[in-house]
């Protein structure tokens, strides 16, 4: 099973099934202007569907498969808390998880934060790691794969944006700006914008790249 990684506070979203949508930059080989379309291959003879840019009768290649299809499960990859210890070797560290072999669960910085610790040799603490490395048994949330769609990032519509996980302030009416934490936005997709920016770099939103649309949703897993 392939792991998707998330935001520690989007990861809670997806958990509690407050995120539904997930967009992924899509990596084009040539650069092309907004007369053209990524679209499904017409006459698909493959299990993994394929997209190709197209306008009007033209085509180019090369085509492009998604990272994720519908049908697929996906365990998705947070920062987590590890119990275990480092071991050196020639100057190269790597961690030695032993979180089951002492009784314990793993725990999740959308939930709590511990302090840090440094790293040492051969002592056991819990130790903070990346979303990269979070293996499918540290994993609490499964979703499955609904449909993948493509489009351009700045299609997006304000049901869509909800479903992206955005914040929404109780009884306010507003939506949570991840660039400032001091603003907030009368819309989901304004609160979108702040979002991608802040995970994709300031010019991100207006450069307006294809994206993969992930719809998903939630496996009970516990």
């Amino acid at each position: 099973m392939k792991g998707i990684i998330m935001k520690s506070f989007l990861a809670q979203a997806a958990h509690e099934g407050k995120k539904t949508k997930t967009r992924r930059i899509v990596e084009l080989k040539h650069h092309f202007d907004y007369n053209w379309k990524l679209v499904p291959v017409k006459e698909q003879h493959l299990d993994i569907p394929r997209f190709e840019m197209r306008c009007g009768t033209q085509y180019a290649l090369p085509t492009y498969k998604p990272n994720y299809t519908s049908g697929e499960y996906l365990y998705i990859k947070e920062t987590y808390y590890a119990f275990g210890h480092w071991v050196e070797d020639d100057g190269k560290w790597s961690f030695v998880d032993e979180t089951k072999l002492h009784g314990h669960n793993y725990r999740y910085e959308a939930l709590e934060l511990l302090p840090k610790e440094k790293r040492v040799t051969g002592i056991c603490k819990w130790y903070k790691r990346p979303s990269l490395y979070m293996p499918k048994q540290a994993a609490r949330t499964i979703i499955y794969v609904k449909s993948v769609q493509a489009e351009r990032l700045q299609d997006i519509t304000e049901d869509d944006a909800r479903a992206e996980g955005v914040y929404e302030f109780e009884n306010d009416e507003a939506y949570k700006d991840y660039m400032y934490d001091v603003g907030s936005f009368v819309t989901a997709r304004g609160s979108f914008s702040s979002l991608w920016q802040s995970i994709n770099g300031l010019e991100s939103w207006d450069q307006n790249h294809w994206v993969w649309v992930v719809e998903f949703e939630r496996i009970n897993y516990e």
